[in-house]
């Protein structure tokens, strides 16, 4: 499985290191985002999160990405607290909506974007087998972001019911 992890990734590589030679391209255009994540409790799971987002602006506004997500699900199972870890890949879509520069005190311009976000990634094992859909907002600067979601889990797992939760977080 992690062959298959490793050559996914060196073809997304491949592949936005290709787009970046075309002239038209700038660095700018590519998306690295590290994202740190914890869901509301429902029905006594509680879940943190921790992601990386590889993607390419292929227009304007919109940007396709890969996923790569760890998870730790907190959880009571036969009346003892206990815990199981999931890592899941997949991809998604941002969109950006509003865009303004706005200018610090010592005149240095940075862009804002409020952004709408989607991604569907599937577990790859360990202990919580599962499908995860994710949509939200995030309001971003050059150098971090904030977001505010709704995770959905669905769960092939007999140990774990469905996850629902609204998901706060944050990154750079």
């Amino acid at each position: 499985m992690k062959s298959r992890i490793t050559t996914l990734l060196a073809v997304l590589l491949l592949a936005v290191g290709s787009a970046s030679a075309q002239e038209k391209t700038t660095i700018d255009d590519l998306i690295l985002d590290l994202e740190v994540s914890a869901g509301t409790r429902y029905h006594g799971l509680q879940q943190a999160n921790g992601a990386i987002d590889v993607g390419y602006c292929l227009f304007d506004r919109v940007y396709p990405y890969f996923r790569y997500e760890s998870s730790l699900m907190l959880y009571k199972h036969e009346g003892s607290k206990t815990y199981g870890n999931t890592s899941n890949i997949g991809g998604g879509l941002g969109v950006v909506l509003l865009q303004w520069d706005d200018k610090d005190k010592k005149g240095n311009i940075d862009q804002i974007r409020f952004e709408f976000t989607g991604n569907v990634t599937t577990s790859v094992g360990r202990d919580y087998k599962n499908t995860s859909y994710y949509g939200g907002f995030r309001m971003r600067s050059r150098n971090h972001f904030v977001g505010l979601g709704f995770r959905y889990m669905n769960s092939r797992d007999d140990v774990m019911p469905n996850y629902k939760a609204f998901v706060i977080s944050i990154g750079f």
